[in-house]
């Protein structure tokens, strides 16, 4: 057995990418824009279960906030919106933190498609991207280059991480 995205315990194999180090780059891309004022969208998921701050959510939010804390940026809990990772979710997740009145110049989601539902509400509401409020995602997938603007995304190598190595015994 094989895991993907998932922290691996006894003999169990993994297969993961950096989750933390890709969101410690698209946390330093917004710092580099000059942004101070970062919302997150979070996955919602195994981090409810509890995974011990190995999960893929919690690594990722933890590249977020070290890499936004070392330049004296706080990300408080009311400014992480938690949801599905979907266009409906990350659309839901946006307009919840709309709604508390947070104002993010610049949104981190992690998930594309929770980006471009971002993008969606943003542009529902009247704003725009990039100009008024940038937005990067993680995945990079194939949609992510068709969305107005075409966004900007961690890539994550998802096609590799399932390919059989040559010479490996599974079938």
């Amino acid at each position: 057995m094989v895991l993907v995205d998932s922290a691996t315990t006894g003999d169990s194999a993994s297969v993961d990418v950096d989750d933390e180090g890709g969101a410690r780059l698209a946390a330093a891309h917004v710092v580099e824009l000059g942004h101070h004022e970062v919302a997150v969208l979070a996955i919602e998921g195994p981090r409810a279960a509890g995974s011990d701050g190995h999960g893929v959510v919690e690594r990722r939010l933890r590249g977020y906030r070290e890499t936004l804390a070392a330049v004296g940026i706080d990300l408080p809990s009311d400014a992480i919106a938690v949801g599905p990772a979907s266009i409906d979710g990350g659309i839901e997740a946006f307009d919840r933190l709309w709604d508390a009145r947070r104002r993010p110049t610049a949104v981190l989601a992690m998930s594309d498609a929770m980006a471009i539902g971002a993008i969606r509400a943003i542009h529902q509401r009247g704003h725009s991207v990039p100009g008024e409020i940038s937005v990067v995602g993680f995945d990079d997938i194939d949609l992510a280059a068709s969305t107005d603007p075409p966004l900007t995304t961690v890539h994550q190598p998802v096609r590799a991480r399932v390919r059989r190595p040559s010479g490996c015994c599974c079938r």
